[in-house]
């Protein structure tokens, strides 16, 4: 579970006593729960994984403390953790990537500011009756908070398309540059509206070939625009200047020049390697709403890719994913008769990796099995218009096959 960054305003070893430290504490959906626990807002977290991610159950007395940041004056968080069979460990962010965790001396990770329990089970020992065990040991006042993750129900990587077609995942990294100079979001775009803009750049893309952008039969400069075909020019411009200038980047000039650059990249690549990638399409890094982040577009690839995610990719059959929501049932039922303060669901579409197209059954299973366990209705549910796609997400999007070539 990721720990959050020392923000201005994030409460440490206290509970948030105004909006602006609540912000402070959403960077991000893990980080917001250790956040939590650093507020004094939880005691104890308990992390359910489906059984084809892990085979471990463990569980430990941890508590998050303050260490110094490189070696400098500054501090940052440190999380340690003990158990009865083992001495204390205690680590912090990797200085080379936010996704691992480098170990230190636990007397280095001092003062400590908040202590709490932390479980990890697989889902077919909580839902066999550990879980239950648990919460009947644990008498905690605190209230009852739920996170529900899609990617309980299968995890994919959506580079991973790409590059079984032969893309490098360094080629698609670079073609992101040239979007990043042409669309300037608003900070709020909603998720509606961020639908809207990748049609659009399907749409504008296909509107490039239809004018033999990407002909077979022209080569184009990569360091000479003047060497794209007239007609490529003049839709290039066309499609610039009816750009929805909300979108838009302010300098057209530069807007154009950025577009060519575009149009010349994706040229030189086959056209079965365009229709995946125009399949994955373009989307936020992150949502607009995040704290204190200006969020860029880019294409729509996670954060997560082959060879270096923490979560093996995995498909599971109809039949599995009605086991997985059996589990969930048992799982919530196990909470009772504590009826939940909250109830949060994490899409993870846009920037992690739950299966795209099974987006509407995952989320049909979990509101069923939520109603069932805790007695909801329709009414009870709230969706962030910040969610990719807004409310219905992009299910129709990837529903269909995108074929642009």
């Amino acid at each position: 579970m990721d720990y959050p960054d020392i923000l201005e305003g994030l409460p440490l070893g206290r509970k948030p006593q105004s909006v602006e430290e609540i912000s402070a504490m959403m960077q991000r959906n893990d980080q917001f729960i250790q956040a939590a626990v650093l507020g004094n807002l939880l005691r104890s977290a308990y992390i359910i994984l489906p059984t084809w991610t892990s085979s471990l159950n463990v569980a430990y007395n941890a508590s998050i403390g303050l260490a110094p940041k490189n070696f400098s004056h500054d501090s940052q968080l440190c999380l340690c953790m003990a158990n009865s069979k083992a001495e204390e460990v205690c680590q912090i962010k990797s200085f080379t990537s936010e996704e691992m965790e480098t170990e230190l001396p636990t007397h280095i990770c001092n003062p400590r500011l908040a202590y709490y329990r932390f479980a990890e089970l697989t889902s077919s020992k909580a839902a066999s009756g550990t879980l239950r065990q648990l919460f009947n040991k644990n008498h905690t006042p605190a209230p009852l908070i739920i996170d529900i993750d899609e990617d309980f129900f299968g995890v994919q990587l959506p580079s991973a398309a790409l590059m079984q077609q032969g893309w490098e995942l360094i080629d698609i990294l670079s073609l992101s540059y040239p979007l990043k100079e042409i669309f300037c979001p608003p900070e709020e775009l909603s998720g509606a509206e961020e639908l809207k803009l990748d049609l659009w750049f399907q749409k504008t893309v296909e509107s490039f070939k239809n004018a033999g952008c990407f002909s077979q039969y022209h080569c184009s400069h990569l360091h000479d625009n003047s060497s794209i075909s007239f007609p490529c020019q003049e839709e290039i411009h066309k499609s610039v200047f009816f750009m929805d200038p909300r979108w838009r980047c302010q300098n057209i000039d530069e807007v154009i020049f950025n577009m060519k650059r575009l149009v010349i990249l994706l040229s030189y690549y086959p056209h079965h390697y365009l229709n995946v990638l125009m399949e994955a399409g373009v989307c936020l890094e992150v949502a607009s709403r995040s704290y204190k982040v200006q969020p860029r577009i880019h294409f729509c690839l996670g954060h997560n890719y082959p060879g270096a995610s923490v979560v093996p990719e995995y498909g599971p059959a109809y039949e599995e994913i009605i086991e997985l929501a059996r589990n969930m049932t048992r799982i919530l039922k196990a909470t009772l008769p504590r009826k939940p303060a909250a109830i949060t669901i994490a899409r993870s579409i846009r920037d992690g990796y739950s299966i795209r197209k099974n987006l509407s059954l995952v989320e049909t299973i979990i509101k069923m099995v939520l109603k069932r366990v805790y007695n909801l209705t329709d009414e009870n549910f709230h969706y962030s218009e910040y969610l990719a796609g807004g409310p219905r997400g992009w299910a129709d999007r990837y529903q269909k096959k995108r074929k642009v070539f």
